[in-house]
């Protein structure tokens, strides 16, 4: 169990707390939908891995250990492991970004794909380059074509929100938008 963790400590940059962490969570998850029982994952002191199921039947909790070295759809668990793990470390690189959330920000615009949408190079954080997708429905339909934004230019990052969408300085109302009806 030490290699897997040490496998998934280098593969998704998280500490080795973090990924006991996990593995104390998912596994109980699983090990209780297979076995239609309450199960309980944990390190023991010399950490190894130790699950353990409660049956309760006839009013009696007996204690079932499962052994994890002989059981069946291993990968299966390690497989879930991985994209939880995957979810974790996106979680984990969201939240250092997260300071920076409403700075503004200029990029240079590196490609395009063939939906059209930009990809343009930022530096969130000094020194650290990150690509930005800038999607062709947040282009106005004025600039689209206007030619300022090709290959090498720089392009301005607005601020987004946690929701995904951007952040929206008031307007004043349009009076005859927004009629009262009598």
């Amino acid at each position: 169990m030490q290699e897997i963790i040490t496998s998934f400590v280098y593969k998704h940059g998280l500490n080795r707390a973090e990924v006991m962490t996990e593995i104390e969570a998912v596994f109980p998850a699983m090990l209780s939908r297979w076995y239609h029982l309450p199960v309980m994952v944990f390190f023991r002191k010399d950490r190894q891995l130790e699950a353990v199921a409660y049956d309760d039947s006839g009013g009696l909790i007996m204690q079932k250990p499962i052994e994890l070295a002989k059981m069946n759809g291993r990968k299966t668990i390690l497989r879930y492991l991985g994209n939880t793990l995957a979810q974790v470390a996106v979680l984990k690189q969201t939240n250092h970004y997260k300071f920076y959330e409403k700075e503004l920000l200029w990029g240079e615009i590196t490609s395009r794909d063939a939906e059209q949408n930009l990809y343009v190079e930022v530096e969130v954080i000094p020194g650290e380059k990150v690509t930005a997708i800038c999607p062709l429905n947040r282009i106005g339909l004025h600039e689209r074509h206007s030619g300022n934004f090709s290959i090498g230019q720089n392009r301005e990052i607005l601020p987004v929100k946690d929701d995904g969408k951007e952040e929206q300085t008031q307007k004043p109302l349009d009076p005859y938008r927004y009629r009262r009806s009598s």
